[in-house]
């Protein structure tokens, strides 16, 4: 049975988010001193072979082959992909899901990590066969990925596979192939059938003997049992099948595919039907596998892949109607022209369909693409609407015309969204008031409702501030101190109405006056948290946008992290390095508020941070920048100082979408093959982007993980690449303070990892 053209880009995305994981897993766990620290990763893995079950049409198999032969050195390495009657190459995936507007190719940039994962773990060919619903196949699995994983650091070392497996040691011998080669799918035989070295090598020799005696005349031994590959002799005589498990994942094991190279060759698009896999008589189709990144990186935004109806139903259970119908209605609902009852109604559709798909699968990837459709669509509705909606606990009141419309039991991820959405709105109304005022007119009052300042106390508040501005409009730092106690009791109002008049100060000694003075009032809001969420919200309202404020925003919003701030008193225009080694003295309740924060509005993060790299390249590579002035794009040198300001808080605050910006900015900055070392229109600030490297690897020492040690290693290997791009002494000398923190960070990483895995 073949898929519908139409309903194949679901199952697609699931090939390449599976392969994905797939690389991710083997270089997690080559690192890894047991099996549960990549638990979670499997159970990702486990999850979409689950899914991928209920495609019609397959056979139970997938392969994965490298396009050309082990010799061949391309500049990047390919891939053919197989399931059932889904065929594809590795480019033909990457070109398509290019096409995405606002650079959001996360699927693309996945299937180019896992083939180079591949390809650097020396994996021309893989073929993986579907678990089922068996405990014990998906146990023998699991055992056979993770020794895998460490089977290129054993050939590296000449010794055994050592590691902790659920409570015990395992060990598991290097099984070299009748010619002396190290073999890893003999090693995974040795392994998961718990074979010593010496019961190995009495297998290998009965295996070749039979093999001899049986050799049919007119035939050599590459045409009979196995075509002279060790592993297949074993598995065609019946009576080894019979007592060997046999693993369901193979490496490299080319022969038995050779029928279908002329198929490849010719570029046909159809799965081909395998004439029966070694030691099996039904037919197998074809391996695949993706890369990318940690489940929220892989392609949140909805215009990176077709998130449709058809892609939902996937996941929901069949059996629940209403929730098969609720997703039919959700894609049939336009969001610009929804009025209060239709938006009660749809938040109510919506909320029925979080819960559905949580209840129906654990994966939490199609949830969090849901939530990034919904928050889209929130975005549309119109101003008027959502000032109808108010937040009760878990239910949204909606007050239409005289009546009031409850929806009650909203999914709490949904309503973080809706507050989210109703906070952007209120900021946006804020900033409107403050770019509307005529300072040099006077009377801030008018921003009183605005800005919640009001009562007895207000006039005094507002007479104060307008003594910090002299006639011309400039702000004066040292009165506004002057009348910190006058400010307290409004400290969060005054803080928001000073920040929103210094992202539209037109002249940059009056913006650091402002950012110098926001910091005299952290002492004394009643709310912190609310400060920062009205920062956080304004910095990310318009990811695509990147502007002269931007870079203030995250300077004061890592200030405002810290219990204490040597540097609060001095005229501060760049956050000092060494806040990356604070630990100590961070308000540990706003770092997780920060995290938490940038954790549910990723996508905004993810982009912004996007833009901010969009805009170095294209100052650099587009003649000249633009200048620089609030609401157009600056030069590289303010940029590369905004970039500096926004790692450095991430770095602070950590959490899941910090560590995806993080990655993103390594991967950026650590390559010297990439544009930003290679093309001579950046020769000019090579010495920046070096420095600037500096703080993504000590970002990198406190949110890194096990699985960016190879990267690590690669960077530190490149040195002479590095210190080769400018022949000054100096240059060589920046490269060199730059990478000697490459060792210290790697050394953190592994003593977390052997603090965080028990034995």
């Amino acid at each position: 049975m073949r898929i519908p053209i139409e309903q194949c880009e679901p199952w697609r995305i699931l090939l390449i988010e599976l392969v994905n994981l797939l690389s991710l897993f083997l270089t997690h766990a080559r690192h890894a001193r047991g099996a549960r620290a990549t638990a979670v990763m499997f159970e990702q893995i486990v999850r979409r072979l689950h899914i991928l079950e209920k495609m019609p049409g397959h056979e139970g198999g997938m392969i994965i082959r490298r396009i050309g032969n082990s010799q061949q050195s391309l500049s990047k390495p390919d891939y053919y992909i197989f399931f059932g009657n889904l065929a594809f190459r590795g480019t033909d995936a990457i070109l398509r899901t290019g096409k995405i507007t606002n650079g959001t190719s996360h699927l693309a940039n996945a299937l180019d990590q896992a083939f180079n994962c591949f390809y650097a773990q020396g994996i021309f060919a893989l073929y993986l066969q579907l678990p089922g619903q068996s405990i014990e196949k998906i146990d023998q699995l699991r055992l056979s990925l993770n020794i895998l994983a460490r089977f290129r650091s054993a050939v590296e070392d000449n010794a055994s596979i050592t590691f902790r497996y659920f409570g015990r040691a395992m060990t598991v011998p290097l099984i070299s192939d009748c010619n002396g080669r190290p073999d890893p799918n003999l090693t995974v035989v040795a392994g998961i059938n718990a074979l010593s070295a010496v019961n190995m090598r009495e297998l290998i020799k009965q295996a070749r003997a039979f093999c001899e005696l049986a050799l049919i005349p007119g035939e050599g031994p590459s045409q009979s049992y196995g075509n002279g590959n060790t592993f297949n002799q074993i598995y065609r005589i019946r009576s080894f099948r019979s007592q060997l498990i046999q693993p369901l994942v193979e490496i490299n094991n080319l022969p038995w595919m050779q029928d279908d190279q002329s198929r490849i060759a010719n570029g046909s698009t159809t799965a081909p039907t395998e004439p029966g896999k070694p030691g099996q008589n039904a037919k197998t189709p074809e391996r695949t596998c993706p890369p990318g990144s940690a489940v929220l990186s892989q392609a949140l935004h909805p215009s990176a892949f077709d998130f449709s109806y058809g892609y939902l139903r996937i996941y929901l259970d069949a059996s629940e109607r209403m929730a098969q119908d609720a997703a039919e209605r959700l894609f049939e609902i336009s969001a610009t022209g929804m009025d209060a009852p239709a938006l009660a109604k749809y938040i109510r559709l919506s909320s029925m369909l979080l819960y559905a798909l949580q209840k129906a699968t654990s994966d939490p990837l199609p949830f969090e693409r849901l939530l990034s459709y919904l928050h889209e669509r929130l975005e549309q509705v119109s101003e008027k609407v959502l000032i109808s909606l108010t937040i009760q606990r878990q239910a949204i009141k909606a007050q239409i015309q005289n009546r009031t419309t409850m929806v009650g039991m909203v999914h709490p991820r949904l309503l973080d969204l809706i507050a989210l959405v109703k906070e952007r709105m209120a900021v946006q109304q804020k900033i409107a008031a403050v770019r509307a005022l005529d300072f040099k007119a006077g009377d801030l009052t008018v921003l009183a409702d605005r800005f919640e300042i009001t009562g007895d106390a207000a006039d005094k508040v507002f007479r104060s501030l307008e003594t910090c501005f002299d006639d011309r409009g400039s702000f004066n730092r040292s009165r506004f101190a002057a009348c910190i106690d006058t400010f307290a009791r409004f400290a969060n109002g005054v803080f928001e109405m000073v920040w929103c008049i210094l992202r539209h100060a037109p002249n940059a000694d009056d913006r650091f006056s402002f950012l110098n003075a926001l910091p005299l009032l952290a002492d004394r809001l009643p709310d912190p948290k609310r400060a920062l969420a009205f920062l956080l919200c304004d910095l990310f309202q318009s990811p695509l946008r990147v502007e002269a404020s931007d870079r203030n925003a995250f300077g004061l919003a890592s200030q405002m992290l810290r219990t204490h701030n040597q540097e609060g008193h001095i005229d501060l225009r760049s956050t000092p390095e060494d806040v990356l080694a604070v630990r100590n003295s961070l308000n540990t309740e706003i770092v997780r508020y920060a995290a938490w924060r940038m954790d549910i509005d990723a996508l905004r993060v993810l982009t912004k941070f996007d833009a901010i790299q969009d805009a170095l390249r294209r100052c650099v590579l587009n003649s000249t920048p633009a200048p620089l002035r609030p609401g157009r794009i600056p030069g590289f040198q303010f940029l590369l100082t905004l970039e500096r300001e926004g790692l450095i808080f991430i770095s602070l605050a950590g959490g899941k979408t910090a560590r995806m910006v993080l990655r993103k900015a390594f991967a950026f900055y650590a390559d010297p093959q990439s544009e930003i070392y290679q093309d001579p229109r950046f020769s000019t600030y090579l010495s920046d982007i070096v420095a600037h490297l500096r703080i993504v690897l000590r970002g990198m020492g406190r949110l890194g993980e096990p699985q960016d040690l190879d990267q690590l290693k690669l960077l530190e290997q490149s040195a002479p690449q590095l210190m080769a791009l400018d022949a000054d002494p100096a240059f060589a000398r920046r490269v060199k303070q730059t990478l000697q923190w490459v060792a210290p960070v790697i050394r953190v990483i592994q003593a977390r990892l052997n603090q965080d895995e028990p034995a």
